[in-house]
């Protein structure tokens, strides 16, 4: 008999929700990500992004719905887990 992890297709993000203006130019090990569905059409076409990563050995998540970060993780998704630090720039969220 199969188990469920063996053929789902969505893996579980785990971590304590914090919100993104709180690890703002801290460095921070991003170890996955996440797309879904949200309810607001307007940003990024629809979706939202969860962002795992760790920060001072304590796994955490963000919600957001950053057409930029979302860019950068898929363009960089080979190359996780990595180092960055999220800044603001303006009006938008970008790795650095």
């Amino acid at each position: 008999m199969l188990n469920f992890k063996d053929f789902a297709e969505e893996a579980v993000l785990d971590g304590e929700k914090v919100h993104i203006d709180s690890i703002l130019n801290q460095d921070i090990t991003v170890l996955a990500y996440g797309t879904r569905s949200s309810r607001y059409t307007k940003c990024n076409n629809g979706n939202y992004l969860i962002i795992q990563f760790e920060l001072k050995q304590k796994r955490h998540v963000i919600f957001t719905a950053s057409g930029v970060l979302h860019e950068q993780l898929v363009k960089y998704q080979n190359n996780l887990p990595f180092m960055a630090q999220i800044a603001k720039i303006s009006s938008y969220y970008t790795f650095v």
